[in-house]
């Protein structure tokens, strides 16, 4: 039954005392309902104690367990905000009674002081403006006070630096945070298991103080008293590597003063919508503060050698910072001329991400790729291969129906792997990969089946040919067209006048370029090549190129 005596503390007395007269008062509105007194005996009979365990309860000698406290609350015809309201009581109870003996008590007491950062990185570059709006966290009110503590979510794709920017930030703000700095890798991607919020609350509670076998087993009381222990403290949480929001929520603190810090490859809108959590989505570098981290990490002279290699390199990069910086330790202590030679490398290399690789699985690209990509549906992991056959630098949601034989544009599907950070919607209805995911995507599709790439591959350009003749039949409409007028399908986006057909052949310029070129060496396909270049002929021709 899990019956608790009380221990000595004052704490715990108070609290005994505060559930004793609310419970009290329960057992007093019961009787007032049935109009007669309660029967003590049959009550205990309910709840499977005894009659003398019951008394204790109501007495505030005893602490009930859980399971007997819901159920007395339920026999008592408590429900609903009171019903929580009890529940916390009674947690906030059990907490007291676990804290250490030797630990003092109230507004005096005396906590160990954790100091679990890792170490950050010694090369961070850019990043201002993310860091200036981690900064502003502990916002005050008018009156100069807060309500509640500060979470943000640092989001983005695999090795984009959202561990770094977070330490980064950790340890320039440690002096913010004088009760302390908690850190947990919740392990949400790779090969090892994921962390549980239960291992998570039992090394904070036990940095925090409280002894290993008074840390409570369920989740939730642990939680509440984690919560009871930050109390009235100015503590920093970094909750590093989150995969769900249901993992991040138990480890969160209540009490303003305090802020946690969490990061995730996946987009937690929970956290958002319930929490009110600060969302700070990183992109891949600027093409400046790519140049930077190269100089920083390889050496400001070594790159002038080189000036037109090294841009080069971070093109090759994608601007991905573990990317970038998996390039500077491949060339850091070779001879002159190496960033030349591993740019000449990446050119011709058949898989050009093994460059990337290393013997740290954890830094190894093409490994922390598919610590996202393993976790995707199976319909979305299809459309991520897919993409892989898209030469262009974007794509539409019409264009991915066309890539995937749909009818209609498979939003849930670009949901979810915007939501992963595999994809990111740059504007409204375009959709992009950086240049390595890209590549990664081409490497699973050539790993599949051989049917997958070219039955997708000629999708796409049947739909981009029956696109461009809808477009170009709007800018001649008078010119008669071999089969009759082009038909628009659901698959395809709204062309219904000269103007949108421009708008549509300047807005999928590049594609269309890019897609007549890899027809054009397709076996099978080529003659998608000719048939799309007629199809942009008129508009190439009026619009100068």
């Amino acid at each position: 039954m899990n019956e608790v005596p009380w221990p000595p503390g004052q704490d715990a007395k108070a609290l005994a005392q505060r559930l004793a007269v609310e419970l009290t008062r329960a057992v007093v509105r019961a009787e007032k309902r049935s109009g007669r007194t309660l029967d003590r005996r049959e009550l205990a009979r309910r709840l499977s104690v005894s009659t003398s365990s019951l008394y204790a309860y109501l007495n505030g000698t005893t602490l009930p367990g859980t399971g007997v406290f819901d159920a007395l609350l339920a026999a008592l015809g408590v429900f609903g905000p009171e019903a929580g309201r009890l529940a916390t009581l009674r947690d906030e109870a059990d907490a007291a009674r676990r804290l250490r003996p030797t630990v003092p008590r109230g507004p005096a007491a005396i906590f160990p002081t954790p100091r679990q950062l890792p170490l950050s990185h010694p090369v961070f570059v850019g990043r201002d403006a993310e860091l200036a709006r981690l900064d502003a966290l502990q916002g005050t009110s008018e009156d100069g006070t807060t309500g509640r503590a500060a979470v943000a979510v640092v989001e983005g794709t695999a090795g984009v630096g959202k561990t770094a920017l977070a330490l980064h930030w950790a340890h320039q703000a440690r002096a913010r945070f004088p009760d302390g700095q908690l850190y947990v890798d919740l392990r949400g991607f790779g090969d090892e298991a994921v962390m549980d919020a239960g291992e998570a609350l039992h090394g904070f509670l036990q940095a925090l103080g409280v002894t290993p076998a008074a840390v409570p087993a369920d989740t939730a009381v642990a939680s509440g008293l984690l919560r009871t222990l930050l109390a009235g403290r100015r503590v920093l949480l970094v909750l590093d590597n989150a995969r769900s929001t249901d993992q991040v929520r138990p480890l969160l603190p209540t009490d303003p003063g305090s802020v946690a810090v969490v990061t995730s490859r996946n987009r937690l809108d929970g956290l958002v919508v319930r929490e009110g959590a600060l969302r700070i989505a990183l992109d891949v570098l600027p093409r400046y503060a790519a140049r930077t981290l190269l100089e920083r990490q390889m050496g400001a002279e070594r790159l002038a050698q080189e000036p037109r290699e090294a841009d080069e390199l971070v093109h090759l990069c994608a601007r991905l910072p573990l990317a970038l910086s998996v390039a500077a330790a491949r060339t850091a202590t070779a001879p002159a001329g190496s960033v030349g030679a591993l740019v000449r490398e990446l050119r011709r290399a058949r898989a050009p991400l093994d460059l990337f690789g290393v013997q740290d699985a954890d830094v190894d690209l093409r490994n922390v790729f598919h610590g996202s990509y393993a976790l995707l549906p199976a319909p979305a992991a299809r459309l991520f291969r897919l993409l892989g056959c898209h030469p262009g630098p974007d794509i539409d949601g019409t264009s991915c129906a066309g890539l995937v034989g749909a009818s209609d544009p498979p939003t849930a599907l670009l949901d979810t792997l915007t939501a992963a950070h595999l994809v990111r919607q740059h504007t409204p209805g375009r959709y992009a990969l950086h240049d390595l995911l890209r590549l990664y995507a081409a490497e699973l599709l050539d790993g599949g089946p051989p049917q997958e790439r070219r039955e997708g591959t000629e999708r796409l350009l049947r739909h981009y040919v029956d696109t461009a003749r809808l477009a170009d039949h709007h800018l001649e409409p008078w010119r008669p067209a071999p089969g009759g007028p082009p038909k628009p399908t659901a698959a395809q986006p709204a062309i219904g006048d000269r103007a949108t057909a421009t708008g549509w052949f300047e807005t999928e310029l590049s594609s269309l370029q890019a897609l007549v070129a890899q027809a054009a060496v397709a076996p099978g396909l080529e003659p998608y090549a000719w048939r799309l270049a007629d199809a942009c002929a008129v508009h190439l021709r009026r619009s100068g190129h």
